[in-house]
């Protein structure tokens, strides 16, 4: 018999590979998804690459691509070897050397992608705000994991206001359904 835990959050597996993201947490990030039908994710923090797995294969069956950066290599060796069949693209690099803030910016800003999702889940999400939330173009939305947690809601809700930015999925919604990620358009 499986049984629940008492929390539902926030550490689960995707596809047997451990990911920090409680269920609520993917149910939201499939219906952003599922609304934005992004073209191009990128994502800032690849982690186990359970979350990336999951957004690799909504990729491939969306007709998107993944774009995934983190310093550190942790995702297993048979989950690597199965995102490399999927449109997902891993890079090992520092997402605040100059260079990555550059590259990012050409795959943030870009006019030949649609609309565009820019996920930050690294290990400092309010400096990715700060240094990436400025590239994203009109139309795409910016999400990030850990809010109110790891983000210091009372400095970023204005930050993210004055570039533009409006509520994507509303606070109410995330804090009913237990999950602690925030999701903004930019206008």
């Amino acid at each position: 018999m499986i049984t629940l835990p008492d929390n539902l959050g926030p550490k689960m597996s995707i596809f047997g590979v451990e990911a920090w993201h409680s269920p609520m947490a993917l149910w939201c990030l499939e219906n952003v998804l599922d609304v934005l039908r992004p073209s191009r994710i990128v994502e800032l923090g690849t982690g186990y690459g359970g979350v990336t797995a999951y957004l690799g294969m909504w990729a491939s069956v969306n007709g998107a691509h993944v774009l995934s950066i983190d310093a550190a290599d942790t995702v297993p060796g048979e989950l690597a070897r199965t995102l490399k069949r999927l449109p997902v693209c891993l890079e090992h690099r520092d997402i605040f050397a100059a260079d990555t803030v550059e590259f990012l910016r050409l795959m943030i800003d870009d006019d030949a992608a649609a609309d565009i999702l820019l996920y930050c889940d690294g290990g400092n999400k309010a400096r990715e705000l700060k240094t990436f939330a400025p590239f994203v173009r009109p139309g795409s939305v910016i999400g990030c994991h850990d809010w109110a947690t790891e983000v210091p809601v009372d400095e970023m809700e204005p930050f993210m206001r004055d570039l533009d930015f409006e509520w994507y999925v509303q606070p109410d919604a995330l804090e009913l359904l237990r999950t602690l990620q925030a999701f903004w358009r930019r206008t």
